[in-house]
This record gives structure tokens, C-alpha cells and sequence, in this order.
């Protein structure tokens, strides 16, 4: 029987024989050693089946004791109990074992340690395992060591990663989501942040985001679904943006099409440890089509530690990581418990929502820990044919403000006719009559001239058409 693949080749020791050894030794010193191993190392599926039932053992128990009740047949624990396998450096087999399935499942929490010159209580330590070999409370205690609030120790000021329309939504150490329906324009969006961070000049459109760079820290962008024309577009846009020819070299773009979810999440850390170690620190990371890094976003046993593994990679690189979902058709939602559960761990939930009529993309935040975003106030921008690319258009305040001045300037010149100066009371009636509307209507349509100073007053109680 052969086990798990490795580099291209086959472990070289039985997951079965692994198991016979547990259960032949009857002080259990084994089984406490491998409770390391989680159920999924296991490519064999009776293995995985006993291995489960020999971890709800208590310390001390009996191993031999886990053949009762586990559901497997007579053949199958006749083939494992009946293996023969030598404890003769058993830990290291464990390793071997475990690196094999972190590798294969990107379970990895560090990109840059070498598993095979760990020992197996630093290896277990450093995959957050709450059993260390010989001592199963070490790992508890000295996670919750780390984990406890230090009060004499003042954390360093918040640093703002990125601002939009001033506001801060993205913080080292935290998610944003970034979401929306199909064709809205995320990606323009995301190719807008990264060439924010080339340049701080205040005169490039960055479509209402800005997060200059001033340390040169790298930004780590992975695109799952461009084809690499598109993916060189993208990047070849942002640079347009910024006034550049050529990317900076802290600028680390990947196209990920045609990769299955496991190799990305098993690159993702490499990623950005590599570009670290070239750069001194993450700026940010985009990952554009975040739920191409798993198998099914509606699976929460595989949803939850995956983001759970994303926000800790926010921490250990301390910088904001951009996860960008689709919607659900026709709702705010991201898809299924993968955008549930982001948008609960977000920082920042970035909306853009595109007005088909007007062929206009609004970004806005109403969930998020700072000052919400507004729709009416929120940046917005469409496809311009002459630039080639999507630029800033106004508000959507703006834009109502200014079809309601408009609709103000024309309403008075039909009110007041050849009159110079009316009165309150007759330009109200005026109004009325002009647009066949109640009293009360037509008071809100006078506050309007009023407002975008259509109208003046003039002496004695008159008003007058302003110019």
C-alpha cells in the first residue's frame, strides 16, 4: 500500500504500518506522540477511520481499545492490526507524515521553515497543534501566553494602508472585502488600488482610492480568472494611472488561471514570504476571485478555516489583504459561507454596485468599523472609450444635486415668465401652476431654488430670478 504523494514521489513507509505500531504498544507513549496528526493525513480511508477513533482516547487508555466500535470490517483491522512496523524513529516518520499533508492541503502557517530540520514539538508548535510530544499542555499554554493582552505593552500607532474618499477602510492585519455582481468592475477597481501605491501625486485618477507606498513595501497581487493578456492589462493600466512605463520591482503580479484551489492556497504564503524577504514588508495583497482558492463556497468546514488561515496571514505579514467575491444575484451577499464569512471578519466590505442606465459603478461601505461610506457619496466611475480605460465620474449626490438644479432653473424661468420680481405667495402659486402640483410640493420645489440659488430675495418681500 503506498502513501500520500510528496514532491512528486511516494512516502516511503505504510500509514497502516503507522497505526499497527500505535496499536501495539501498550503504554500508549506512542499515540500521545502522534496526536499531531490530524484524520485527513490519512489517504487511506480505514486508517482515517481508526486514527479518528484512537484520538477520542483518553491519555493512558489502552490503544488496542479503539478496535471496538470504530465501524471498520474484519478484513480491514485484520490488515492493519496484523502490520508490523518499528518504533525506531518513529518522530520522524510523524513529520514526514504531517509535512505531507500540510503541503498538500496549504495548511502551512509559515512559508520559510524548514519542516525537515525541525523537531517534532517545534514542528507540532509551529502548526498550531495543542499537543507537544511529552508535555500535551505545553502548546496550550504557551498559545495563550501570546494570545493575552500585555497592558504594559502600548501597541504602535494604526497605520492607514488605504483611504477612500478619505476615509479609512484597510489596516495591517485585517481583510477587506471587496464585493459585487458579475461586470461591475472589481477588477478595474483592485488595478486602481495597486497603482495608487506607485505614486503619490494627487493629480492621477485612482477612482476614489489612494494608499501611496512611501516605504517601498511590496504589494502582492493574485489574479484567478484573467487570461495572462488580460492579467498584462490590468497591470499595464494601473501603470497608466500612475504616469509609468515600467512596474516597480516591489510589485509582485501572478496569473493564476488554470490552477486548482489546493496549489493556490499552497502558494499564497510562498508568495508573500518571498516578497517580504525582497522588500523588507507587505504593503498589501489583492487576491482577485478569492473564491477560487477553495472547492465549494457553500462547504463551511471548508470556508471557515480558510478564512481563518487568510486573516492570520494578514497578521503574520502585518498588512490588509483584498479578498474580492461575487455577489448573489440580486442581493448584498457574498457567495454562500465563504462571503459570509468574510464579510464578519472584514474590516471593510467594500460594495460596488453598477447603475446599468447610467453605466456608472458606486463604491460604498456600510459595514465596516470606521465611518460608514455612503452610497450618495461614494466614488464613481464608468468605461470611457476615448481614455480606454474606466475613470472618475461624479457622485451620486453630485450627480442628484445637479439634475435637481437644473430641473430648478428651468421650473423658475416657466414661473416667473416675463416677471421681474414676484412675491412669496404668487410665485408659490406660480409654481403650483407650472407643475400642477399640491401646495406642499411646490413649497419643496421654492426650497430647491433656493438651495442651489436659482432665486433671490429681493426688497420688500420679492423674489427675484437670479441672472
Amino acid at each position: 500500500m503506498s502513501g500520500a504523494p510528496l514532491n512528486g514521489h511516494l512516502l516511503s513507509y505504510s500509514q497502516a504500518e503507522i497505526i499497527a505500531a500505535i496499536l501495539g504498544d501498550e503504554t500508549g507513549a506512542l499515540l500521545e506522540q502522534a496526536r499531531v496528526l490530524p484524520a485527513a493525513a490519512f489517504t487511506d480511508s480505514s486508517c482515517a477511520v481508526l486514527w479518528r477513533a484512537l484520538l477520542t482516547l483518553k491519555p493512558g487508555a489502552q490503544p488496542a481499545a479503539a478496535l471496538v466500535g470504530c465501524g471498520l470490517s474484519e478484513p480491514e483491522l485484520r490488515r492493519i492490526s496484523e502490520g508490523s512496523f518499528s518504533s525506531l524513529n518513529f518522530a520522524g516518520h510523524l513529520r514526514t507524515l504531517h509535512r505531507a499533508w500540510a503541503k498538500s492541503q496549504a495548511k502551512l502557517l509559515t512559508a520559510d521553515f524548514d519542516a525537515d530540520r525541525l523537531s517534532l514539538e517545534d514542528f507540532a508548535h509551529q502548526c498550531g497543534d495543542l499537543y507537544a510530544a511529552g508535555n500535551e499542555h505545553t502548546g496550550i499554554k504557551t498559545r495563550l501566553a501570546e494570545a493575552r493582552l500585555k497592558f504594559d505593552v502600548e501597541p504602535p500607532p494604526l497605520r492607514t494602508i488605504f483611504k477612500l474618499n478619505g476615509t479609512c477602510i484597510a489596516t495591517p492585519g485585517n481583510l477587506v472585502a471587496l464585493l459585487a455582481q458579475a461586470k461591475a468592475g472589481k477588477t478595474a477597481f483592485v488595478g486602481a488600488a495597486i497603482g495608487s501605491t506607485m505614486t503619490g501625486s494627487l493629480d492621477c485618477d485612482f477612482l476614489g482610492i489612494a494608499g501611496t507606498n512611501p516605504n517601498s513595501f511590496a504589494v502582492v497581487h493574485v489574479d484567478t480568472e484573467q487570461a495572462p493578456a488580460d492579467h498584462y492589462h490590468v497591470i499595464r493600466t494601473a501603470l497608466r494611472r500612475a504616469g509609468l512605463d515600467r512596474a516597480p520591482t516591489w510589485l509582485h503580479s501572478y496569473a493564476t488561471s488554470g490552477w486548482s484551489p489546493t496549489d493556490r492556497r499552497t502558494m499564497l504564503p510562498h508568495m508573500l514570504a518571498i516578497a517580504r524577504k525582497e522588500h523588507g514588508g507587505i504593503h498589501a495583497a489583492f487576491i482577485d476571485g478569492i473564491a477560487d482558492f477553495i472547492n465549494d463556497p457553500n462547504a463551511g468546514d471548508e470556508c471557515f478555516p480558510f478564512v481563518d488561515s487568510l486573516q492570520a496571514l494578514a497578521v503574520k505579514f502585518d498588512c490588509p489583504i483584498f479578498a474580492v467575491i461575487h455577489q448573489n444575484p440580486g442581493t448584498e451577499k457574498g457567495r454562500g459561507h465563504l462571503g459570509s464569512q468574510l464579510e464578519r471578519r472584514a474590516e471593510t466590505n467594500l460594495m460596488l454596485e453598477k447603475d446599468a442606465d447610467a453605466g456608472r459603478t458606486v463604491v460604498y461601505s456600510t459595514k465596516q468599523r470606521r465611518a460608514p461610506i455612503l452610497k450618495s457619496d461614494g466614488p464613481c466611475f464608468r468605461w470611457d472609450d476615448a481614455e480606454g480605460m474606466h475613470v472618475s465620474v461624479e457622485t451620486v449626490r453630485a450627480g442628484r444635486d445637479a439634475e435637481e438644479a437644473e430641473g430648478a432653473r428651468e421650473l423658475a424661468a416657466e414661473a416667473f415668465g416675463a416677471a421681474t420680481a414676484l412675491r412669496y405667495s404668487a410665485l408659490l402659486a406660480a409654481i403650483k401652476t407650472a407643475c400642477g402640483c399640491s401646495e406642499r410640493t411646490a413649497e419643496r420645489k421654492f426650497q430647491a431654488m433656493r438651495k442651489h440659488r436659482v432665486i433671490n430675495k429681493a426688497e420688500l418681500g420679492h423674489w427675484r430670478k437670479a441672472g
